[in-house]
């Protein structure tokens, strides 16, 4: 694989890492979004704890991720 796919890949991975821990901050699924016309108020779901565990999973697979890329470049 190229240098320039395994930069993509680590990229990538890095970027889902980032949106992931954003979600994890803000502790809530947004379903409709404040200003919706019939929800005016927006509805936020709490996440459930399941879902933290398996996203902290899926955190720690993409980190792995981006070390194996990167050892192919070295």
């Amino acid at each position: 694989m190229s240098e320039e796919m395994n930069a993509e890949i680590v990229q990538i991975c890095a970027t889902r890492i980032r949106q992931l821990k954003e979600f994890l901050d803000r502790g809530y699924f947004i379903l409709f979004a404040e200003g919706d016309t019939i929800f005016p108020e927006g509805v936020k779901l709490p996440i459930p704890k399941s879902w933290q565990n398996e996203i902290q999973k899926c955190i720690k697979t993409l980190k792995q991720k981006i070390k194996e890329e990167l050892a192919k470049e070295a």
